[in-house]
């Protein structure tokens, strides 16, 4: 129930221990969280929103981890793409010469605040993709 918190707390590179200090939330508090004794839909109100504002995420971000940009289709260099959710990430998936691609659109807690720079991380990985691709023909 809490892998989605405990994804992004991992991804923000920060330990459980500075997290505690950063957010004044307990560290037994958040070690429960991590071990999968206390459920984060449980926690307090306060206790939520200092995670999220130690970590720059909202609340929503937390406690509802669907991606706004789930589903949404784009097109860039005549590539067909849309946005996906994962455990862990936010992905690009399109297909490329009959190959299926998946591209990870990084960390999660370094979420954009809106769908243009979503548009813009996922084309700059796209151009990422298209310069390796030409450097293995």
């Amino acid at each position: 129930m809490n892998d989605f918190l405990v994804s992004i707390i991992k991804a923000s590179g920060m330990s459980k221990y500075h997290l505690s200090r950063h957010s004044g939330v307990p560290y037994s508090t958040l070690n429960d969280l991590f071990l999968g004794k206390t459920d984060v839909n449980r926690c307090s109100a306060e206790t939520i929103e200092r995670i999220a504002s130690a970590l720059s995420v909202s609340i929503s971000d937390i406690l509802n981890p669907y991606n706004v940009m789930e589903g949404c289709s784009l097109k860039y260099r005549r590539i067909n793409f849309h946005f996906a959710y994962t455990k862990t990430a936010t992905v690009i998936r399109f297909r490329r010469k009959g190959k299926d691609v998946e591209l990870s659109l990084n960390r999660l807690c370094d979420k954009p605040s809106s769908r243009e720079l979503y548009f813009e991380f996922a084309k700059s990985r796209i151009d990422d993709y298209l310069f390796m691709e030409s450097l293995n023909r």
